[in-house]
């Protein structure tokens, strides 16, 4: 299974996401719903570095799965749009593969 913990501070800005495991929903290379979830935060990352400019701190680990990524400048207005579009993408997911994917949203 997937675990995916969202960070939000109290005023609702998404702070940061931390990614581990495998959803296990099929072969390995043939598991669409670990391939989804992979496209979407690693596309959001590269995407709030390239588009926002905001490098932030990141974290790989292939075989474990493992993914944090916690942007620099989080209330900036185009990091905030990004890392709201992987949480609505990972909500619909979610929604379709509970079995798989278990998705967080902690206050911090």
């Amino acid at each position: 299974m997937v675990r995916i913990t969202v960070y939000q501070d109290p005023s609702g800005c998404l702070t940061g996401i931390s990614s581990q495991g495998h959803a296990g929903a099929g072969e390995y290379g043939s598991d669409v719903v670990c391939a989804a979830v992979s496209v979407l935060v690693i596309n959001t990352i590269n995407s709030i570095q390239t588009i926002a400019g905001d490098s932030g701190e990141e974290f790989f680990n292939e075989d474990d799965g493992e993914i944090r990524f916690f942007p620099e400048k989080p209330e900036n207005h185009d990091t905030q749009v990004l890392m709201q579009s992987l949480l609505l993408g990972l909500q619909s997911i979610e929604e379709e593969h509970d079995r798989y994917l278990d998705l967080i949203i902690q206050e911090v």
